[in-house]
């Protein structure tokens, strides 16, 4: 994962990193680093550990050993968690800059995952960072290697199926998921053109809903990669370059024309190409055409089928494009507004849908959670 690097250049504020200098202890050769974080780990406290990281990186020459505290927690989700195994993982293997991050983690149901984790012990970081394989956990590293990119993406399919079935998930819904899974995985690697971390846990415990006699259990998803494109570019690029575009893709246009008139503080053009990546055979792939874009239509799909929308976006830059059954609603031509009026054309997505966050996230991160039944 050597595009981690794009988070702390992309992160990279001297004025920022300069107030955290009288926090930083040198002791024994290392520097400690103590964050009072609360009850909850979010994505404030991991800029500021990419923070004191870029400090020590930009005042001193030799790579000092760092040793942070942060108490005892509960990660706001899987995904915030993911991205600090990142950050661990690619200064001490990539960088060979010493980094240890000390800290007591609760849990809920939708970060049960972090028992899982190769930060709560450090000696397995190495080797679980790239591959997991337990009864309730599975992560797997996927190379960008185009080469071997189908044969890759169907041993994938096959490996996820097989852990949610394994799992007592339902044939129809294991498969349903691993296509919706591998086709994020894919649409990473090629608009990204980087390597990937996929991340599922099926949680031990098992919940009610309200108005339901069901049994369910938690399966929480996360699939990042870093790169330098970020989530609308490559369809933004096709639709202001590409003569002759026809079909679906002139219905953006048309559809553009209505947004670009109703932009507001937190909705702007890149939102737009943003909601739609997601329409159905929209894609922001110069080599396909109207045959190509179900990868996002299927994700949409398994959502409405199968989350619990508790905490399910999407990440890329600063923005975040929340996944909302209220806002997921389909028109009778198959496009999604991203409003509850279920319009593309001539309704803006609900304020809600997009939000802003500190933490400059170079590349696509998905968190996604998922309500299962077992058989």
């Amino acid at each position: 994962m050597k595009n981690c690097r794009l988070l702390f250049e992309k992160n990279n504020n001297s004025k920022i990193e300069y107030k955290f200098k009288n926090k930083l202890k040198l002791k024994n050769k290392c520097f400690i680093y103590e964050i009072k974080v609360g009850d909850v780990f979010n994505g404030d406290h991991i800029y500021e550990i990419i923070s004191v990281v870029n400090y020590v990186k930009n005042f001193y020459r030799q790579k000092i050993p760092i040793v942070i505290y942060l108490g005892e927690f509960e990660f706001y989700d899987k995904l915030v968690y993911i991205i600090l195994e990142s950050i661990v993982y690619y200064l001490n293997k990539i960088e060979h800059h010493h980094i240890e991050v000390h800290f007591k983690a609760n849990h809920n149901i939708w970060t049960e995952g972090i028992r899982y984790s190769p930060l709560v012990n450090s000696n397995t970081l190495v080797d679980k960072y790239m591959y997991d394989l337990n009864m309730n956990h599975f992560r797997k590293y996927i190379p960008n290697n185009y080469d071997r990119k189908k044969e890759f993406i169907s041993d994938l399919f096959h490996d996820i199926y097989c852990f949610l079935v394994n799992n007592s998930v339902e044939e129809a819904t294991s498969e349903q998921l691993s296509e919706a899974l591998i086709e994020l995985v894919g649409n990473a690697s090629e608009h990204g053109n980087s390597e990937c971390i996929l991340d599922i846990d099926i949680t031990a415990t098992s919940y009610g809903k309200e108005n339901d006699d069901g049994v369910y259990y938690g399966m929480n998803a996360v699939v990042l990669n870093y790169s330098s494109t970020l989530f609308y570019e490559p369809l933004k690029n096709k639709l202001n370059n590409e003569e002759n575009l026809s079909g679906r893709y002139e219905n953006v246009l048309k559809a553009k024309e209505y947004h670009m008139n109703h932009q507001h503080d937190n909705y702007c053009e890149n939102d737009f190409y943003t909601i739609s990546s997601f329409q159905h055979k929209i894609s922001g792939s110069t080599e396909k055409d109207e045959t190509g874009g179900t990868g996002l239509t299927r994700l949409l799909e398994s959502l409405e089928d199968n989350s619990d929308t508790h905490l399910c976006y999407m990440l890329s830059g600063r923005r975040i494009l929340f996944f909302d059954k209220k806002t997921m609603v389909h028109s009778d031509n198959n496009y999604v507004g991203f409003n509850q009026n279920g319009d593309y054309f001539s309704s803006i997505p609900d304020n809600e849908v997009f939000s802003t966050i500190k933490t400059y996230f170079p590349g696509v991160a998905y968190n996604l959670n998922y309500a299962i039944k077992k058989e």
